[in-house]
């Protein structure tokens, strides 16, 4: 997916390209106009955090270089597909070469909006899918750029409020986990193969606890 002289590109996103702040964690939403993003942000910041969580909106990658000093440490990416927009998926296609190899270890997610019904939550190894009439994109195509991409996808209708909150405590979680926010905790916890999103989330919460009773 990536060659020699993409790497060396100067626009390629890659994860601690800045320093990290200290108790600090920072997602990048990435997606087209008309998906409810600014539901999503607002969401993400009512979402109750012991750290300093900083989120970021862009349409598409490259981000914008004269940003680049002054951005962010970037933890996670999630792209946003609306399944009723073709240029959506074609957006986040064209975005993909933008970001470096390193990011898809667990620091990128889908996030797949538009048509009805929704499932909540899709993994590519599960295969949780329900066909949708009248979308410009479909579930598989998304779920199949996912696991080219070594990612999840997850469901949410960004215009149900409580479809968004849920989508947004999903992904502070998740974000918690690739910050490097809970010792001993990383991204590669949540590639482990074969489990869904919620069972790796469970696997990492688990392990927290565990963590905690060896250290009391």
């Amino acid at each position: 997916m990536f060659s020699e002289t993409l790497m060396d590109r100067m626009d390629l996103l890659r994860p601690y390209s800045n320093p990290a702040q200290p108790n600090s964690a920072t997602i990048l939403l990435v997606g087209a106009d008309g998906l409810g993003q600014e539901h999503l942000v607002e969401a993400l910041h009512k979402v109750h955090v012991t750290f300093n969580l900083n989120v970021h909106v862009a349409n598409k990658l490259p981000l914008l270089e004269e940003g680049e000093k002054t951005r962010h440490c970037i933890s996670l990416i999630v792209f946003l597909v609306d399944l009723t927009n073709p240029y959506s998926m074609t957006s986040v296609q064209d975005s993909l070469p933008y970001v470096a190899p390193d990011f898809f270890v667990g620091k990128v997610f889908f996030l797949i909006t538009g048509g009805t019904p929704l499932v909540l939550l899709l993994t590519p190894a599960r295969g949780e899918v329900k066909l949708e009439k009248d979308c410009a994109v479909s579930h598989a195509s998304v779920i199949n750029l996912a696991r080219t991409c070594h990612s999840e996808c997850i469901c949410a209708d960004l215009q149900n409020e409580g479809s968004v909150r849920l989508a947004a405590e999903r992904l502070v979680k998740i974000l918690k986990i690739v910050g490097g926010l809970i010792p001993g905790l990383s991204s590669t916890c949540l590639c482990r193969p074969m489990l869904s999103v919620t069972d790796r989330l469970s696997f990492c919460e688990m392990s927290k606890e565990d963590s905690m009773n060896e250290q009391s």
